[in-house]
């Protein structure tokens, strides 16, 4: 499935609690995570033979296991990321959802987004 299909599966309403419990703290961004996502909703998706995966990660400093993907897998713009596929490695238990959660903050962090989403981006970056 493409991750715009994953966006399309669920309403704002329904991502948000999921973003503010793998990110806690994350509630006060609402209006520009909820920006990115109805942006997103309206781009028409470009196909992209690039994936994005999420594996099993280990944490070099503490040495604990996370679920997560590349942050190299969300640089490219956001119609790009939008036409990737999205996989799971094995032992990989995140749900549709959070895998919709999850790709909204990367992109918003980390995807080349446009230009009307850049005074949003800032107030990300400043938390």
């Amino acid at each position: 499935m493409i991750l715009q299909q994953f966006f399309q599966a669920y309403s704002f309403s329904e991502i948000m609690p999921v973003i503010n419990d793998m990110f806690p703290g994350t509630k006060k961004f609402s209006p520009q995570l909820r920006k990115a996502y109805d942006m997103m909703l309206e781009m028409r998706p470009v196909h992209s033979k690039k994936i994005i995966k999420y594996t099993l990660r280990r944490d070099a400093e503490s040495g604990d296991t996370y679920m997560g993907a590349d942050d190299r897998d969300f640089d490219s713009p956001w119609e790009v990321c939008l036409g990737k596929n999205v996989s799971r490695d094995k032992g990989v238990d995140l749900s549709d959802v959070e895998v919709a959660a999850n790709c909204l903050v990367n992109l918003c962090l980390q995807g080349r987004y446009p230009k009307s989403f850049e005074a949003d981006h800032e107030a990300l970056l400043k938390g």
